[in-house]
């Protein structure tokens, strides 16, 4: 009895570490006890949930270095245009137009990938919290179960 009451508290502290590094922003936790039995299934939520974060950061890491990509793609732009001013001012005034183009889908694709971080990390909010939630469940069912094995072993 006491055993079983050691594992689960072992499981619910295992569960308690993990959701604070989660909201330190640690998505590569592992669980430090060996789950067993019909824990299993927590143990499976919490790496589904795990890996679901990561790849949401890796999405938008993904979207970042494409926004960062246009940016610098317009800067070149920028700089050669710049490089040609004195020479050229037909062309000046082409390029000029060109870049104003460039900027203005730059801007629209940033847009675009700005709204999508932000729908992923909201998506990814929504699945943290439900996460969170299932596992504050099972923490305190496991502490209710916790407290009446001890209740029972103390009465035995």
């Amino acid at each position: 009895m006491r055993k079983s009451i050691r594992i689960l508290g072992s499981y619910v502290d295992d569960i308690d570490r993990a959701m604070k590094l989660f909201a330190e922003g640690h998505f590569d936790v592992q669980p430090e006890v060996e789950w067993k039995g019909d824990f299993i299934g927590i143990l499976h939520s919490f790496m589904g949930f795990e890996k679901s974060m990561a790849a949401t950061l890796k999405g938008i890491q993904n979207v970042s270095g494409e926004v960062s990509g246009a940016a610098e793609q317009v800067a070149s732009s920028s700089n050669d245009l710049a490089d040609g001013v004195t020479n050229q001012a037909a062309v000046v005034a082409n390029q000029v137009n060109m870049l104003a183009d460039q900027s203005a889908q730059a801007a629209k694709e940033s847009t675009t990938l700005i709204e999508t971080s932000v729908k992923a990390v909201e998506n990814g909010m929504v699945i943290a919290e439900r996460t969170a939630t299932q596992l504050e469940e099972v923490a305190e069912s496991l502490r209710g179960m916790i407290s009446k094995f001890k209740i029972a072993d103390f009465e035995e």
